[in-house]
């Protein structure tokens, strides 16, 4: 229970709508770049330039707070 406590103190109040809100709490913009930052360090992607044959995969931000 302790742990939970703890962890819960460090947990953004809010969820937000949109980035646009998201940008405006340093928590979920730091959260953000760490989220950016596993992607690059864990080789997920890598950019190349659109050919006329190929779909653009597009991306969503999610904002929830998860405990547990």
């Amino acid at each position: 229970m302790a742990n939970f406590c703890n962890h819960t103190s460090f947990v953004s109040k809010i969820e937000p709508q949109s980035v646009c809100e998201a940008i405006k709490d340093e928590f979920w913009t730091t959260t953000m770049h760490e989220e950016l930052n596993q992607f690059v360090r864990n080789n997920l992607w890598t950019l190349i330039s659109k050919m006329n044959q190929m779909n653009v995969i597009g991306t969503k931000w999610v904002f929830r707070n998860k405990i547990g």
